[in-house]
């Protein structure tokens, strides 16, 4: 009996090396990340939060911070994060504003280094504040640090 011939053409193997380097050239990673709204569902009380790292410097930190964030500026991300969180610990990092560039450098900093559930919160903390929801520490009349509390 006769069985239809089947042609396949391939490209000549250096061509095919290229499209193959080409396609993965143009799929880069885009950083995930988070804006208020999925932020605050994300700390909402009795669900399971993100760490977040603050990646200014300690003074900006202690000057204001999201509340239950932790402080690690974007410089000591190498040294610190393989000590304090697992490679699959939901990180969530921020800095000052969406102009400052200290979180997406320690963002994919930690990506490189295999951290795989890292997230960027953009608007930083000046974002964090102009929704005027939450507590911050803040600096109060007496010098001293209180906790300020801001109602919608």
């Amino acid at each position: 009996r006769d069985c239809p011939v089947i042609k396949v053409f391939m490209p000549a193997p250096d061509k095919l090396a290229v499209s193959a380097v080409n396609v993965n050239l143009n799929k880069e990673k885009e950083m995930k990340k988070v804006t208020f709204d999925d932020l605050v569902k994300m700390i909402e009380p009795g669900e399971k939060h993100p760490i977040l790292i603050n990646t200014l410097s300690k003074e900006d930190f202690e000057k204001k911070h999201i509340p239950g964030s932790i402080n690690i500026p974007a410089a000591q991300i190498a040294q610190k994060a393989p000590q304090l969180f697992s490679k699959h610990d939901w990180l969530v990092v921020y800095c000052a504003n969406s102009q400052c560039t200290q979180s997406q450098k320690a963002a994919e900093l930690l990506e490189k280094m295999g951290f795989s559930n890292v997230y960027r919160f953009e608007d930083g903390i000046d974002g964090w504040q102009q929704h005027k929801l939450y507590t911050n520490t803040e600096t109060g009349p007496s010098g001293q640090k209180q906790k300020i509390i801001k109602a919608a």
